[in-house]
């Protein structure tokens, strides 16, 4: 079934948004990256209040909106604490 304006029904029949609802998807360059990933582990990966000053204008340097900053920093958290707690037990597998 095609159905166009951006909707696409599931089973149940519901609408959902398509692309053209949400917002614009951000792609980030590897420095701007590296440079998210330096900014959000000296905040501990979260957002503080008494950073903001400091996370806009890190925002405003970077190029990017704060709230494409805090979607960053979610979508990433884990994954990174992840990746650091698993670390020190790959190194203790090897022996």
């Amino acid at each position: 079934m095609l159905v166009l304006g951006g909707r696409q029904p599931d089973r149940e029949g519901r609408q959902h948004p398509g692309r053209e609802e949400g917002g614009l998807r951000q792609f980030l360059q590897q420095e701007q990256k590296e440079r998210l990933l330096s900014f959000a582990q000296r905040l501990g990966w979260r957002y503080h209040y008494w950073a903001h000053e400091a996370i806009e204008q890190f925002c405003e340097e970077m190029g990017i909106e704060r709230r494409g900053f805090m979607m960053w920093l979610g979508n990433n958290r884990k994954r990174q604490l992840d990746r650091r707690t698993a670390a020190p037990n790959a190194n203790n597998d090897d022996q």
